[in-house]
Order: C-alpha cells, then structure tokens, then sequence
C-alpha cells in the first residue's frame, strides 16, 4: 500500500509537470506568434496595406472566418479592410450609420471598455443588424483599435461555430490591436508629412 501510495504519488507529479510544461511551451509559441505578427506592422507604409497586413497578422492569433476594419467616419462606421468569405456583402468603402438610439453613444460604448466586446452566439443578441449573422457567422469579437486614447475602429472576427472566441481570445486580440493602434498612427502621421 505504501509503495503504491509513493508511485501514485510520483506519477501525479509527472503528470502535473508534464501539464504545465505542455502550458509553457503554449504560451512562447503564443508569445512568439505575437512578436512576429506585430514586428509585420512596421512593414507598410500606406493605410490600405496595412489594414490588409492587420487582418492576415491576426489570423495567426485568433482564428476567424472572415474579418473586416471599421473606422468610425462623420457618424458612420466605414468598412476600410475586409478578409474572407462573403467579403462582397461587405466591400470596402461600405457605410453603415451608427444607430446611438440602439447602441448608444460610440464615444460612450467604449470610453470605460477598452478591451474587446465579443458574442458567443449572435443570434440570441439583439444588438445585432440582421445582415451581420444572415450568411451563418454565429460567433463575433470586436477589438478596439485605440489612437491618442481614442477609439479609431474595430477589428471584427467572425466564426461559424457559436461559442467560439473566449478570454483568451480576446486578452491577445488587445496586444495586437494596441500596436495595430500604434502602427496605424505611424502611418497616418507618415502620410500627412508627404
């Protein structure tokens, strides 16, 4: 009994170091993931290159079905990058008024959130316009893009599958999109001096 106490013993120690090796070496591939997808951000110097470069480096973070780039424009949120399928329902360039009646204030959706807003299951949120979930994306996390303490835009992830995105998600989708917040007032600033 005693000896079969000490293996058993021994085995759930192996066990749990075994689990959080597994978890460590999870987390660098995660941390280097990261790394190399915000080092891509320094590559672009126009805007539209480097929304597209925001949309590829974030698949290889957070997976999605299709994602787009809104920017809020003179009361409208404005789609400037689009990525995946049904990408022709939402070209870019399209304008959507933003109904403050509904959602409230854009200024004050975000102003004490600073981190990602995402639905398990679209379809049981009323705070969604039909078209957004009519082609089976069942999944959504918005991501604040932050300029000069303001918030810029959205990166939108959709899935298919509900329950999908999660915390974990969303906690890296945030590093991303601060340097992606970053990098797009770099560039802004770029484009202004030429």
């Amino acid at each position: 009994e005693n000896l079969l106490t000490a293996l058993a013993t021994s085995a759930a120690i192996a066990f749990e170091n075994a689990r959080l090796y597994k978890f460590e070496l999870a987390r660098r591939k995660q941390a280097e993931t990261l790394r190399t997808a915000t080092t891509s951000l320094s590559a672009a110097l126009d805007l539209q290159t480097l929304y597209q470069i925001i949309l590829d480096s974030i698949a290889n973070l957070v997976p999605y079905e299709r994602a787009s780039i809104e920017v809020m424009n003179r009361g409208c949120r404005e789609i400037v990058a689009v990525h995946g399928p049904a990408a022709a329902n939402h070209p870019v360039g399209q304008k959507y008024p933003w109904d403050s009646d509904r959602w409230g204030e854009w200024s004050d959706l975000w102003k004490s959130r600073r981190k990602p807003l995402f639905f398990r299951d679209v379809e049981s949120e009323s705070w969604f316009i039909e078209n957004h979930h009519n082609e089976m994306f069942r999944s959504w996390m918005g991501i604040p893009i932050i300029i000069r303490d303001k918030v810029f835009g959205l990166i939108h992830l959709d899935h298919r599958k509900p329950n999908f995105y999660t915390e974990e998600h969303a906690a890296l989708a945030q590093t991303f999109a601060s340097q992606a917040g970053i990098a797009i007032e770099k560039t802004q600033l770029y484009q202004a001096a030429l």
